[in-house]
Order: structure tokens, then C-alpha cells, then sequence
């Protein structure tokens, strides 16, 4: 399908390799969960300056390295420039500052939510032993990158940023009205 009209997406490559993954996954809530104060504060700002609707980030977790993405909606009206310009300052404060504590417990309390939320039913079970089956061979990776995301630092999540999250890995995507 077709990227919806006024919406932003800015993509950094490639991202998933070995612990960075559990880590991207934290810095990935982190900056999205939309918390005043912290990182976090990214989609507060703006989702309630008007500028977005909403907020969104994700990694393409694939058996090789793959890319980090942020959706921002654009609410009518609005220019996804002003929501780049926001998301880039965000991104460039995870870059010089660390995550509180409070705001990784929150992190890690979210990403442990999901897992747990979304194991619900069989098939939900059978679409995450088959994802790690196919990307790792072994459905156990899937379980040890939760384990994982508990020992995440604040420190490990400003490292990815910085080795990532950088302009020379980035590529900005801006869908607009026809």
C-alpha cells in the first residue's frame, strides 16, 4: 500500500546486531511511549503542539541488520518538516543525555507488557516461535532478547543512539497530499 498522505518517516540503517537490538528496543519505547519529562517527551511535544497526531518507532527485526523507523502522522494542515525538526532534537538529546532510570523501568515495564499481551493466543504463540524460528533458527533467541532489555542501561541506550541514529545513516521519507 501507498504511504498515507502528510505523514514522516525517517529511517536510519541498519541497526539490528547482536545486543543492539535489545537495546534499539528500549531507546525504540523510549523515545515514542510519549511520557512528559525525558526522552519520552518527544511525541507529548508533538502530539500536543498539534503538529502529529501521533508518534510511532520500530526496527525491522530481521535475521540480518535492518532499519529503525519513525512515523510521525501529520495532522491536517501541518508540515512534516515541523515534526522533523522536533523528532531530530529528540534524537539529538538521546544522543547528549541519559534516559532517567524511571524512564527506562518504564521502557522495560511497556516492552514486557507487549510480549506478555501479546502471547495471548495460539496464534500469536505460533507468530513468535516461527519469527525467531526464521531469523535466528531457534525460538529461544526471542525469549533471551527479553532477557536482554532488563540489563539495558541508560548508558547502552545513548551509545545506540550515537553509533546510530546518526545523519549519514538516515533517510527521510515525507508522503504528501495529492
Amino acid at each position: 500500500g501507498a504511504i498515507p498522505a502528510a505523514d514522516l518517516w525517517i529511517m536510519f540503517k541498519p541497526t539490528r546486531v547482536g545486543v543492539q537490538g535489545a537495546r534499539l528496543q528500549v531507546i525504540t519505547d523510549a523515545t515514542t511511549a510519549g511520557t512528559p519529562g525525558g526522552v519520552t517527551a518527544v511525541q507529548s511535544h508533538v502530539s500536543l503542539t498539534g503538529i502529529a497526531s501521533g508518534v510511532d518507532a520500530y526496527d525491522l527485526e530481521d535475521k540480518d541488520p535492518s532499519l529503525f523507523i519513525i512515523v510521525a502522522n501529520m495532522q491536517k494542515g501541518k508540515k512534516a518538516a515541523q515534526a522533523e525538526t522536533v523528532l531530530l532534537k529528540e534524537i539529538a538529546r538521546a544522543q547528549r543525555e541519559l534516559v532517567s532510570e524511571q524512564e527506562m523501568e518504564r521502557a522495560r515495564n511497556r516492552i514486557n507488557f507487549a510480549l506478555y499481551e501479546n502471547l495471548n493466543t495460539n496464534s500469536e504463540k505460533a507468530r513468535f516461535l516461527g519469527h525467531y524460528d526464521a531469523i535466528a533458527g531457534d525460538f529461544t533467541v526471542g525469549l533471551e532478547q527479553y532477557r536482554k532489555i532488563a540489563k539495558v542501561t541508560a548508558q547502552d541506550v545513548q551509545n545506540v543512539a550515537k553509533r546510530y541514529l546518526q545523519p549519514t545513516n538516515r533517510t527521510v521519507i515525507t508522503g504528501v497530499n495529492k
